[in-house]
Order: structure tokens, then C-alpha cells, then sequence
């Protein structure tokens, strides 16, 4: 889940080393590993701060991953759910909701001093490094990255091959009769329309309306003082995602068992 994430973030940072750096290195005939921590490493290390930033607040506002692999493992995300749904403490449901907020809260402020950091290490002056083919290193690189694909590769493959099952686990028999959601689901496939409808609008529609209003405060000198505002207003609502998610999870449970 936090695996694209991590890697956006951290290409990004590694774009912003400077090839100036590097050809003093090879003038002074340093070592590739004291190169590597004494340019490459400083110079990324704000997008290796955010990157972690970024995982943290993801997996500690996570609710489906925990609710579905997580057992009899509790987290605060999880906690909502069961302090609404299976004790009816909706008191205690927000609390643990107000909990579950301040290190999210806390990471992105760290996260926002890390990036005013960050702006300063790449100027006008400075170029961007390529680096040239060396075939230790690249081969190396691409037989971790060959690791990491089969690791992924293998979690989606799981999925694809249970969805495949005819009755898990006493019939492994392969079938895809578990795809004729016409007769398998009340709703057949319905559900999978409206997803790629609500989908495609919000994509569509919310892209305008953010790009109107990010255009009109970095454009706009009037809207400049809100600027700041705008920016914490958006990265408060990333984590309250997650929880919003176990409120809305538990609320419509109340509702179905109550009627």
C-alpha cells in the first residue's frame, strides 16, 4: 500500500542531487561508499525524512489492511470500529478518534518543515546528475529491483489465483464461474459500474475544482495570505480519511442493525 508512495518520493529527492558534487568526487579520487555518504545521502535525506513521514501517517490511519489481515491484532483505527459497532461507546469511538489524529498531526508538521528544507538544496546553478552505466552497480540494482517486483508480483498473484479457487481451501479447483457476478452477487455487476462511475466524475470534476483553486492562490496576489491555510486544511483531511472511514463503516452497521 505505501510502497508507491515511498518510491515517488524518494526518485524525486534523488533527481535533486547536483553532477557538480560528483565530478569533484571523481577529481579527488573518492571512494564510491564515502560519495555515497558524504553527497548522495545528506543530499536526500529530506526526502528520506518525508518518505518515512509519509508511511507512518498511512499505516497508523490504515483501517482496511488491519481490518482485513490484522486478526485479533488491535490498532486505534480498528479500535473505532469496535468501540462503535461491538460496544455502542460512541464517546469512546471519538476519543480514540481524536487520538488516532495527533501523530498524524504531528508527522505532518515535521513533514512540512522537512520540505521547506528540501527547497533550499536545488538552485538555478545547480545540475542535475545522470549517472553513467557501470555494470556492477546496475546489475545489482536491477536484481533488488527484480526482488521487490517478484515480492509485489507475488501478493497480487495470490489474489488472482484465490479469486480463481472454486471453494477455498477444500476445492482448489480453478474456475472462473467466480467471475459471473450475475449470478454469484444480488446487484451482478452494478457495483463495479457505479465504482468506475463515481470514480471517473471525481476524478474529472475534483481535478478541475483543485486546479482552479491552486491556480487562483499561486497566481492570484490577493489569495496569497490564504495560501498556507489551504495547504494545512488539505493535509489535515489526508488522515482523517481512515477514520472517517471506520466512523462511516460503523454508523451504516448501527443503521442496518437497528432497522
Amino acid at each position: 500500500m505505501t510502497f508507491p508512495h515511498a518510491l515517488m518520493i524518494l526518485i524525486t529527492s534523488l533527481r535533486t542531487s547536483d553532477a557538480r558534487l560528483y565530478e569533484a568526487s571523481r577529481a579527488l579520487k573518492t571512494s564510491l561508499l564515502k560519495t555515497f555518504f558524504i553527497f548522495t545521502l545528506p543530499a536526500a535525506k529530506y526526502g528520506v525524512i518525508s518518505t518515512l513521514i509519509v508511511v507512518f501517517t498511512l499505516v497508523v490511519c490504515d483501517f482496511g489492511v488491519p481490518k482485513v489481515i490484522g486478526g485479533s491484532y488491535n490498532v486505534l483505527a480498528t479500535d473505532i470500529f469496535k468501540q462503535v459497532v461491538g460496544q455502542q461507546n460512541f464517546a469512546m469511538g471519538a476519543v480514540t478518534s481524536i487520538l488516532l489524529l495527533l501523530p498524524a498531526v504531528f508527522a505532518f508538521a515535521v513533514d512540512r518543515w522537512v520540505q521547506k528544507k528540501q527547497k533550499n538544496l536545488f538552485d538555478t546553478r545547480s545540475v542535475a546528475y545522470e549517472p553513467k552505466p557501470h555494470a556492477l552497480r546496475d546489475g545489482l540494482c536491477l536484481l533488488y529491483c527484480i526482488t521487490i517486483s517478484v515480492a509485489v508480483l507475488a501478493v497480487l498473484g495470490m489474489a488472482v489465483y484465490g479469486s480463481l479457487v472454486t471453494f477455498w481451501p477444500w476445492n482448489k479447483a480453478l474456475t472462473l464461474s467466480n467471475y459471473n457476478f450475475s449470478e454469484l452477487s444480488t446487484y451482478g455487476w452494478n457495483p463495479y459500474y457505479n465504482s468506475l462511475t463515481l470514480a471517473g466524475w471525481a476524478a474529472i470534476i475534483g481535478t478541475v475544482i483543485i486546479f482552479i483553486g491552486v491556480y487562483c492562490i499561486e497566481k492570484g496576489r490577493g489569495l496569497r495570505l490564504y495560501a498556507k491555510q489551504c495547504k494545512w486544511s488539505v493535509l489535515f483531511l489526508w488522515p482523517y480519511q481512515e477514520w472517517c472511514w471506520a466512523w462511516v463503516t460503523s454508523f451504516t452497521l448501527m443503521m442496518r442493525i437497528t432497522h
